[in-house]
Order: structure tokens, then sequence, then C-alpha cells
């Protein structure tokens, strides 16, 4: 767990329930398409990127065709501007070093990804956030911000849930933790 977060983990299930809504409005925007991940395109990504994707990344992509409003396309669209591939590959043509792996967009010059040569506690390779140089990639700000995509998505369903839903995440954080 990350030292910002003070509450546990949703479980999945919940998690998994609260996602499509997080995702809007961007996650069906066209701007931003993405194809379901296949054996095939993980296997090449993993290559690629010298990474080994986290199971909850790939089960949310399978799970909604919206995730690309957030996240790098992992399905067998190679050819996407909004592939994980063809991002990390964009930001690498400006200078970005390649133990990085960005899996968001970075639109708005803060990335989040994985660093490759960082110390794996949780099993996973930690998430980082990165704001990046506006003319150039260079590196302005970086710090953990998870320790695995669980405690990541945690953080995204709760900062990004409609306030209807923060409220009851709250309540039962709050209950959670009297236990």
């Amino acid at each position: 767990m990350s030292e910002s977060q003070s509450h546990s983990v949703l479980p999945k299930s919940a998690m998994m329930k609260i996602i499509p809504v997080c995702f809007e409005p961007w996650g069906s925007s066209p701007w931003y398409p993405s194809a379901p991940p296949t054996d095939r395109s993980i296997q090449a990504i993993e290559s690629a990127l010298k990474i080994k994707l986290p199971p909850l990344l790939i089960e949310i992509a399978a799970s909604f065709t919206s995730y690309g409003g957030w996240f790098g396309s992992i399905g067998e669209d190679f050819d996407s501007k909004n592939h994980i591939m063809s991002i990390n590959k964009a930001f690498r043509e400006e200078g970005l070093t390649p133990n990085f792996v960005l899996f968001n967009h970075g639109h708005d010059g803060e990335c989040d990804g994985w660093e490759l040569d960082a110390t794996q506690d949780a099993g996973e390779l930690p998430i980082v956030w990165l704001t990046l140089g506006t003319w150039d990639t260079k590196i302005m700000a970086r710090r953990v911000v998870a320790q695995t995509f669980a405690e990541y998505m945690d953080d995204f369903v709760r900062t990004h849930a409609p306030k209807e839903v923060k409220a009851f995440l709250a309540g039962r954080t709050s209950t959670a933790n009297k236990e």
C-alpha cells in the first residue's frame, strides 16, 4: 500500500462495478479507440516493452471496451496511436528513457507507468507518476503512486467516481477502519 493510502483496497468485484462510470466521459469518446486484449497482443507487448502486464489491467481491458479513454490499448490494434506500444514509441522518440513504460496517454504532460528497474515489493512493478517537460520528455517530477495496479485502480475509482459513489466509499472506508 502506498504511503498516501490510509484505507484497504476495494475488493475487485466492487471495483469492477464502479469502473465503467469512472471511465466517462473519455471512455465513450471515439478519440481513444482500443481493442480487447488477446494472448497474441499481450505476448507482443510484453516482449516489445520488456514488462509483465498486471493481470488486473488485462482483465479491465477485456471487460470494458471504454478502457482506451484512460489507458493505451493492449489489443491487436498495433497501428493505433492509442496503442501502448505506439504511446511508448512516441515518448521514447522524444527522449524518454526505455526504463519507463507508460500505460496512459499523457496528453497533459502527466503520465503513469512503470519504472522497469524499480524494486517489486508486491510482486508487481510499482506505478510511477511522471511530469514531463512541455517541449521535450525530460522528467520534471517522478513519484511512486501505488505499489500494485490494484492500488492504482482503487485510487482511480475513488478519484473519478460520481459523488454519490464517493460518499458511499467514504462511509465504507470509515467503517472498515473501525473494525
